[in-house]
């Protein structure tokens, strides 16, 4: 058996943002101060963006900012404004 020229390794793509920390459920919970349940619920709507690892549910840093910035509210009780470019 000969051996052929050396197989290439496939080029792995690589995460281009700096989306910060990743946060389990618990980690999420504890951070916005509500029970596990409601960040699972809040994933399952779609309020929070997330991906899972092995079944589980995973969060970047930055989507958790995300997340409690468009939930801010103003001394007046209106809603913060989204930052333009945000």
């Amino acid at each position: 058996m000969t051996e052929g020229p050396p197989k290439e390794t496939p080029e792995i793509p690589v995460l281009r943002a700096n989306l910060g920390r990743i946060f389990t459920t618990k980690e999420v919970a504890e951070i916005l101060r509500i029970c596990t349940d409601s960040v699972q619920r809040l994933a399952r709507k779609r309020k929070i963006k997330h991906f899972r690892v092995a079944g589980d549910l995973r969060f970047f840093e930055k989507h958790i900012e995300e997340y409690i910035a468009q939930r801010m509210i103003n001394v007046a009780g209106d809603r913060v404004p989204k930052e333009k470019g945000s």
